[in-house]
């Protein structure tokens, strides 16, 4: 059923050169679909925070709502690293 092959050194070099930049190729997809899907995770709850919890109103305070939105989306990229790790615990989404 299987065979065994036999290829020549040079030949060998150039297929164990091509799988490795091939599970290179394919770990960096599955990176960047982590990040991709850590952003939209991100975005989603700074933007539902923004709008339900920290929306700004008619009243004197309303600006200190827009700076505490500004704050919090000023930490955006830590909250992206902070899902992707927890996305990559236990070997992540794939």
């Amino acid at each position: 059923m299987g065979g065994y092959f036999d290829l020549r050194p040079e030949e060998r070099q150039r297929y164990d050169e091509q799988r490795q930049k091939d599970a290179e190729n394919h770990a960096k997809r599955i990176a960047d679909g982590r990040s991709r899907i850590a952003a939209k995770i991100v975005m989603t709850l700074v933007d539902r925070i923004t709008r339900e919890i920290i929306r700004p109103g008619p009243v004197a305070e309303e600006r200190e709502c827009y700076e505490m939105a500004g704050e919090l989306r000023a930490i955006v990229p830590d909250l992206e690293q902070l899902t992707k790790d927890i996305l990559d615990v236990n070997g992540g989404v794939k």
